[in-house]
């Protein structure tokens, strides 16, 4: 769960934990003939409603609930990121502070491994591992593949990581946030490099504040979203060139990004104002950032996450509506067109395509 949108699911969650509402489930399998998808619901702080939902990518069939009905039992709290690697699917839980680990085409749980409190962010593979950003304490938490244990939880101190990506067998972490000695929240602009296996400090690259999203735009460069401080200081994108070490700073403002082909996608949206919600392409190569899908976004209530498929280049936007109702979820073409939109459930965000 992205530090931004917890002020709006603290608001609602005491509301919220009281009644469990019962969401109809129209479908119970899906066309084995067509790609699908899961898709993560972070559910609300505090109210243990995560959930998986099965997307058939072709039609917009949608099976929610999925985990609970397989598994007989409930995903937990808070659900951050998910990704596929090899035949098994990892979910990364913050307020539950555990990594399941299912299987990915049926959806059965395998195991969960605790993480003894560390409340996972994001995760990153590399050679047979899962790198786990963690907080609090402040850790990266090391999964090895093949036995499914927690390897080890490597403590970085001072700063709290938040998006994490491997490139070019080194390790590159956002630190977006600390709090002060009076317990206030003091915004970092931070990326470090840290060394694969050992996760030794290698550089550190000062970019805009706040930095929370990071995605590999190509061999060697990386886009980072950097969220400001929600007031004077505004989001930006940052291009680190890891062989030059140079930093090249975009002015565009993002909530959230994606890269397919070498360029970058955003999606940003004021969660305190009524600017209307913008999609952005920025051209890799000229940075030059054009708007995208503008009727699109004007249907928009609030959105959430922006997911683009690596083999089709469809786009797959969230929207969380007012975290008080199930959200939906978007399959818009290249061309931006509309090909249909589902009813998902509870904070709809990232999510994991199936080979």
């Amino acid at each position: 769960m992205n530090i931004k949108p917890l002020i709006p699911l603290l608001i609602v969650a005491c509301a919220l934990i009281a009644c469990n509402k019962e969401i109809e489930e129209p479908l119970t399998e899906l066309d084995q003939n067509n790609p699908t998808a899961w898709l993560l619901n972070e559910g609300v702080w505090n109210g243990n409603d995560a959930e998986l939902s099965r997307v058939d990518l072709q039609t917009g069939d949608i099976i929610n609930n999925y985990f609970e009905t397989t598994n007989h039992r409930r995903l937990g709290d808070v659900a951050q990121d998910v990704l596929c690697y090899g035949s098994r699917l990892y979910i990364a839980m913050f307020g539950s502070a555990v990594i399941h680990v299912i299987d990915a085409n049926s959806g059965i749980l395998t195991k969960t491994i605790d993480l003894h409190g560390n409340g996972a962010r994001y995760m990153a593979t590399h050679e047979g591992k899962i790198y786990v950003s963690c907080y609090v304490p402040n850790a990266i938490a090391v999964i090895d593949t093949a036995s499914l244990d927690l390897e080890t939880m490597v403590s970085l101190q001072d700063f709290r990581p938040e998006g994490i990506i491997v490139c070019n067998k080194q390790l590159y972490v956002c630190s977006a946030w600390r709090y002060a000695s009076n317990g206030s929240i003091t915004y970092d602009n931070k990326v470090y490099q840290l060394s694969l296996p050992d996760l030794e400090i290698q550089n550190t690259y000062t970019v805009g504040l706040n930095p929370n999203l990071i995605r590999r735009l190509d061999s060697n460069k990386l886009a980072v979203a950097c969220w400001g401080n929600y007031g004077k200081e505004q989001s930006s994108i940052a291009i680190i060139n890891t062989t030059s070490h140079n930093i090249t700073t975009i002015a565009t403002q993002a909530t959230q990004i994606d890269t397919y082909k070498g360029d970058i996608y955003t999606i940003y949206y004021d969660y305190y104002s009524t600017t209307p919600t913008q999609i952005k392409r920025i051209d890799g190569n000229t940075l030059k950032a054009e708007d995208i899908m503008t009727d699109v976004a004007k249907q928009l209530n609030n959105p959430y996450h922006l997911t683009i498929d690596p083999h089709s280049g469809n786009y797959y936007i969230t929207d969380a509506q007012n975290f008080l109702a199930n959200g939906d979820i978007y399959c818009v073409s290249p061309d931006g067109i509309i090909r249909w939109k589902s009813e998902a459930t509870m904070g709809p965000s990232s999510m994991a395509f199936l080979k």
